[in-house]
């Protein structure tokens, strides 16, 4: 693709020759064949580059003889561009195998259906939305138009999946929840007869778990993004844009506020509310609500400067004990 017309494309504006170029690749590892991004030049040695086309944000000077495409917006161009050179990284379903086992369901138009995937009666997949091998879609289940749904992934009865979403390997949706009662002696299994509901514009990872209610709804919002290995228990509600990353595990009926960030690793104990655009840190243990805008670590997880306070005087505490020894010692 020449340059300039992937300046068009960017609506970038280009410097030096019109080259053409093959290939998208990390600025370290670029041929004069493919074009790099740099999103940071500040901390990036752009002169040792050998990539034929640089694309950098606007506004960066560089006295380097590489051509250079500047754009507003690295991130958007970035996708733009990925989304051009690459349209379909991934071989998509592209009709109804013979060797899927699909019942009574209303399949909206342009539906793929990979081979030894099980469809039960009672459920509707909208328009363009493909499905690969081995998934298994239980009974009344409702999933939008536009999704991905990708091999090894298990959909429960009664599942409602929006529009525009994108679900991993091995997932799990709509899996009983975790709640029993101890009646003389033994533990009784609560009956978990709610369902699952995720909105629109959603990307689940690989080996997540999602629950559904003991009653009522477990609720996903819409363009929340879950890494892979995260365990959503019943009666949970997500609001939308929400950013829940690996291996977090979140307990029943807590209610996550929009556009919240989980890290890594982090833990949260039931019936707790966390508040919108609150942030929880890598490996924190919540034991408490976080309020909303508030940025929380450790465990117990609590505000991030009280946390980093109390880590600075942990420090100092062979210190403190060998002061007051000699102290008493006197």
């Amino acid at each position: 693709m020449k340059a300039s017309d992937i300046a068009s494309l960017l609506g970038g504006r280009l410097i030096g020759s019109d080259v053409e170029v093959f290939h998208i690749k990390d600025p370290e590892k670029a041929t004069e064949n493919d074009v790099a991004f740099v999103f940071k030049p500040e901390k990036k040695d752009v002169s040792g580059m050998k990539a034929g086309l640089l694309i950098l944000p606007e506004g960066v000077s560089l006295n380097i003889p590489t051509p250079v495409i500047h754009v507003k917006d690295i991130e958007r161009a970035f996708i733009k561009l990925l989304k051009k050179f690459y349209p379909e990284p991934v071989k998509l379903p592209d009709s109804i195998s013979t060797l899927a086992s699909i019942g009574d369901v209303v399949m909206g138009n342009n539906v793929g259906v990979g081979e030894f995937t099980v469809v039960k009666d009672g459920t509707k997949i909208g328009d363009n939305t493909r499905i690969f091998s081995h998934v298994y879609v239980g009974y009344n289940v409702l999933i939008g138009e536009n999704c991905i749904i990708y091999p090894g992934v298990k959909i429960y009865d009664n599942v409602t999946i929006g529009n525009n979403c994108i679900i991993h390997s091995n997932c799990v949706i709509g899996s009983d929840g975790f709640g029993y009662f101890e009646i003389d002696g033994k533990r009784e299994k609560i009956p978990q007869v709610g369902k699952v509901i995720i909105g629109d514009d959603v990307e689940i990872g690989a080996g997540t778990t999602i629950d559904r209610s003991t009653l009522g709804e477990t609720i996903i919002g819409n363009g929340v993004k879950i890494d892979n290995l995260v365990q959503i228990g019943h009666n949970v509600v997500i609001g939308a844009g929400s950013v829940i990353v690996a291996q977090t595990g979140i307990a029943g009926s807590v209610k996550i506020g929009k556009n919240v960030i989980l890290a890594g690793q982090v833990g949260v104990a039931d019936h707790l509310t966390i508040g919108d655009g609150a942030i929880v840190l890598a490996k924190s243990g919540v034991s408490k609500s976080v309020p909303p805008g508030k940025v929380f670590s450790g465990t117990p997880a609590r505000e991030r400067k009280k946390y980093l306070k109390e880590i600075a005087l942990v420090s100092r505490l062979p210190e403190i004990i060998e002061k007051l020894e000699k102290y008493l010692n006197k």
